[in-house]
C-alpha cells in the first residue's frame, strides 16, 4: 500500500463539504442577480427582505466553509503525522547493516524535508486539486442551466486555457527534484561540517569551511530561485490568460443582455459565475503540476515500504556457544577479504580477547559475531544448530549486548540512557553503576540517576562515558557481551576501572577488542586469539 496516498474516510467527507460549499458559492452568484433585477420593481420591503435572505445566506455558507477549512486542516496534520511517523517507524525496524547503509542526513532529510515537501505540493495540492475540480462542475451545470451558448463560449476558453497552461510542467518537475536533491546535498554537507568543526578549529581552517558553506548556500539558494522563477512563469502566464478570457466572457454576457436572452442581473452575477470558472481553471493545470512534481519525492519515501522478503528466524533461547568456521568476509567496494577462513569456538562463561594489528579485522570480526554484518562465507553456528543469518534478533539481543567503540547517549537523563525505554527498580539501576565502578557523588550528580546528559554527554568525563555503556550492558543482564575497543581514550586507571569491572563480572562471557598488552590484563582472560 502507498504511504503518500490522501485517500480516507475524512477526505470523502471534504468532497462532500467542498460539493456543498461550490454549491452554495454558485447560488449566490443567482441571489445576486435576483437582487439587482428588483431596480425594476421598485418594492423596498421586497429590496430589503431579499437583502435579509443573502446575507442569511452567507452566514450559513461562511459556516460550512470554516467547517471544511478545520477538516483540511485536521485531515493534512492527521496525514504528514502519520507519514512521518510510518518513516521513522520502518527505519527502526532495519537492521543495525541496513541502517549503516546510508547517511544518517538522508534519514533526517527524509523525515523533515521529504515529508513536508510532501505536505505542501501533494497532500495540500490534492485537496485543492478536489476543491477546484468540484467548484468548476457545478459552475458548469449552473452556466449550463442558464445559456447554452454562454457555456460554450467559457468551454473554448476552458480548452485555451488549459492548454496554454499546460505548457512548462516538465519543467517546474525537474527544477522541484533539482531543488529537493540540493536541499539533501545540502543537509549531508551541515552534518559533517558542525560534526567535525572541532577538527577544524584545531587545524585552523574555519575560514575555509565558511567559504565552502557560502559556495553550497547559493547553490541552494540558485536551485530554490530557479524553482520560484519557473512558477512566477507559469503564475503570469495564468494571470493574463485569465483576465483575457474574463474580459471575452464578460462582452458575451452582455451582448446576450442587450439580445433579450440573459436578464441585467445575470451580466452583473456573471463577474461571481467567471470568477468561480477562471479561478480552477487557472489554477488546475499548476495544481496538477504541483501535484506531479511531487512524484520523485513520494517514490523516494515509498522507497522506505518496499515489501521485505519475509524471513522465518529461529529464535534461541539459551546461547551456550557460537562456533565459527572458515568465514571469510570482504566489503562491497574493497577489492580484497578483511578476513579470511576464520575458525574459532566461543563458549559461555569465558573471556576472550581479540588481538591483531590495526586493520586486521578485528572490529570487522566482532560486528559478525553480533549481527551486525552479514555477506559472509562460512558458517557461524549458535548451539551448534543455528546458522546466525537464521537467527531472530530479537531473541540473540536479548542474551547479547555490544559495547562499540562509539558512546551512544542521547539527551535525557542518567536513568533513561541506562534503562532506554525498559522499566528498572532505582535499586537496579544503582547496582548497574556501582559494578561498573561508577560512583554516584553526591556533589556531582545532585540529582542521582536523574541527572540529565546533556547533547553527546558533554557534562561527563570519557571516563564516565564509558562507565555508563557497560552499566547499561550490566543493568540489561545480558550473558554475553561484545566489547570493541571500551577503554580508547580513558587514562590508564580508569581503563582499568572498566577493564576490571566487564572482565570480572559473574555469569557474563564476554569477547573484546583491546591494544592493551600488559601481563596483568591479558591474565583476565581464557583464551586470546590473534586475527
Amino acid at each position: 500500500m502507498e504511504k503518500t496516498s490522501i485517500w480516507g474516510t475524512k477526505t470523502v467527507v471534504y468532497i462532500f463539504l467542498s460539493i456543498i460549499t461550490c454549491f452554495l458559492g454558485t447560488w449566490f452568484a443567482f441571489l445576486l442577480a435576483g437582487l439587482v433585477d428588483l431596480v425594476l420593481e421598485n418594492n423596498v420591503e421586497k429590496l430589503t427582505f431579499k437583502a435579509c435572505m443573502i446575507l442569511g445566506f452567507l452566514i450559513v455558507t461562511y459556516i460550512v466553509t470554516y467547517v471544511q477549512g478545520r477538516l483540511k486542516n485536521a485531515l493534512l496534520k492527521e496525514k504528514s503525522c502519520a507519514l512521518r511517523s510510518e518513516v521513522f517507524h520502518e527505519i527502526f525496524t532495519y537492521t543495525v547493516e541496513e541502517f549503516q547503509g546510508k547517511n544518517s542526513a538522508e534519514y533526517l532529510n527524509s523525515i523533515l524535508s521529504d515529508c513536508e515537501l510532501i505536505e505542501e505540493s501533494y497532500f495540500q495540492g490534492m485537496l485543492s486539486l478536489i476543491n477546484q475540480a468540484v467548484q468548476l462542475l457545478i459552475v458548469c451545470i449552473a452556466v449550463i442551466y442558464t445559456n447554452v451558448l454562454m457555456f460554450g463560449v467559457m468551454l473554448v476558453m476552458a480548452i485555451i486555457t488549459v492548454a496554454i497552461m499546460k505548457m512548462g510542467n516538465d519543467k517546474i518537475q525537474s527544477t522541484m527534484q533539482a531543488y529537493a536533491n540540493t536541499k539533501e546535498s545540502f543537509s549531508v554537507f551541515l552534518k559533517e561540517k558542525l560534526g567535525c568543526f572541532p577538527l577544524f578549529s584545531l587545524y585552523n581552517v574555519t575560514d575555509a569551511v565558511v567559504k565552502d558553506f557560502d559556495v553550497e548556500s547559493n547553490r541552494v539558494g540558485v536551485t530554490k530561485a530557479e524553482q520560484k522563477n519557473e512558477v512566477l512563469k507559469k503564475s503570469c502566464v495564468a494571470e493574463f490568460v485569465g483576465l483575457g478570457s474574463t474580459v471575452i466572457i464578460m462582452a458575451t454576457a452582455v451582448g446576450l443582455a442587450m439580445s433579450g436572452q440573459l436578464t441585467a442581473g445575470f451580466v452583473i452575477a456573471s463577474g461571481q459565475l467567471i470568477g468561480k470558472m477562471i479561478s480552477p481553471l487557472m489554477v488546475l493545470p499548476g495544481t496538477w503540476a504541483q501535484i506531479k512534481a511531487a512524484e520523485p519525492i513520494k517514490e523516494r519515501l515509498n522507497s522506505y515500504f518496499t515489501a521485505k522478503e519475509q524471513v522465518d528466524y529461529i529464535e534461541i533461547k539459551e546461547l551456550e556457544k557460537i562456533k565459527v568456521e572458515g568465514v571469510s568476509f570482504q566489503y562491497p567496494k574493497s577489492t580484497q577479504k578483511i578476513l579470511d577462513n576464520q575458525t574459532n569456538c566461543f563458549e559461555k562463561g569465558k573471556r576472550y580477547l581479540l588481538k591483531g594489528e590495526s586493520g586486521r579485522g578485528k572490529t570487522t570480526y566482532l560486528h559478525l559475531l553480533g549481527k551486525m554484518l552479514s555477506g559472509y562465507e562460512g558458517d557461524i553456528r549458535l548451539n551448534n544448530e543455528v546458522e546466525l543469518r537464521a537467527c531472530s534478533g530479537k531473541s540473540f539481543f536479548e542474551q547479547v549486548g555490544v559495547i562499540t567503540q562509539k558512546n551512544y547517549i542521547f539527551n535525557g537523563t542518567l536513568r533513561e540512557n541506562l534503562c532506554l525505554y525498559k522499566d528498572f527498580k532505582d535499586e537496579d539501576v544503582e547496582k548497574a553503576l556501582e559494578a561498573a565502578s561508577f560512583e554516584l557523588q553526591k556533589e556531582k550528580f545532585p540529582e542521582g540517576i536523574d541527572t540529565v546528559i546533556t547533547e553527546d554527554g558533554n557534562n561527563f568525563s570519557g571516563g564516565e562515558l564509558q562507565r555508563i555503556a557497560l552499566a547499561r550492558a550490566f543493568l540489561h543482564k545480558f550473558t554475553w557481551i561484545f566489547a570493541d575497543e571500551f577503554t580508547t581514550g580513558l587514562d590508564r586507571k580508569n581503563a582499568e576501572n572498566v577493564e576490571r569491572a566487564l572482565l570480572t563480572a559473574p555469569n557474563i562471557t564476554v569477547i573484546a577488542i583491546s591494544h592493551q598488552d600488559s601481563p596483568e590484563f591479558l591474565a583476565l582472560f581464557d583464551e586470546i586469539i590473534e586475527i
